[in-house]
């Protein structure tokens, strides 16, 4: 934490706030507005290192779940909040209810984009799901086995009707960026796959669902 002493202007008025007062502004409102309380994980100030009001303010948190959720704040006039949390409970929730195993999977994320869900009511109905990514770490090359229960996944995550069904697979050699994508996907996830830092065997990339086994293990790039 820098604990820099930033301006920003509220009507005609100017006030200063350090960072660790507008970690705790932000944390505040989620708790506020959920009813709960959060752990911080991590603070990211914006990419000049200082709070000007024009630029955006991340801070990660964990519920008493587990759950890792991002609030984004932009400190102007007035103050915009944004966070992730339905949509991180939605993915923790199809994620804990998934049955196939997944020996030879390092980890495995979710990311969804959803209608029709509240914090409160988390249901994960497919109707209620617009679309599901996986994005999931081996640290190995591909072999039968390792696809063999990324392809369960993907089919099971299929079957229960869900509509758009996308997967991303790094196969890893070496440490990477990835790592944090898969654990904070919708904070460190990238557009591209060539954005990704570090050493790969192999990656998978499909945004088609219904694929076959072999349609599937198709999709591997080296």
């Amino acid at each position: 934490m820098s604990g820099c002493i930033s301006n920003y202007s509220i009507g005609n008025s100017t006030r200063k706030e350090s960072d660790a007062e507008y970690l705790e502004m932000m944390k505040k409102y989620m708790e506020d507005k959920y009813s709960t309380t959060f752990d911080t994980v991590e603070y990211i100030l914006p990419s000049s290192g200082v709070n000007t009001g024009m630029e955006i303010n991340v801070l990660v948190l964990r519920d008493a779940d587990g759950t890792i959720t991002n609030v984004r704040a932009k400190f102007g006039t007035p103050y915009n909040y944004y966070d992730d949390y339905v949509k991180a409970r939605t993915a923790a929730k199809i994620l804990s209810e998934i049955d196939a195993p997944t020996d030879g999977i390092d980890e495995v994320g979710l990311y969804v984009t959803v209608k029709n869900i509240t914090a409160d009511t988390v249901d994960v109905s497919p109707e209620n799901i617009n679309s599901i990514t996986v994005v999931a770490k081996v640290s190995e090359e591909p072999t039968e086995a390792n696809m063999k229960a990324l392809y369960d996944v993907y089919k099971e995550l299929c079957d229960k009707g869900y509509g758009k069904v996308y997967f991303l697979v790094g196969f890893v050699a070496d440490s990477s960026d990835f790592d944090a994508a898969v654990k904070n996907y919708n904070l460190h996830g990238k557009s591209k796959w060539s954005d990704y830092t570090g050493e790969f065997f192999a990656h998978l990339h499909t945004t088609s669902t219904g694929l076959s086994f072999e349609e599937f293990k198709a999709s591997i790039e080296k």
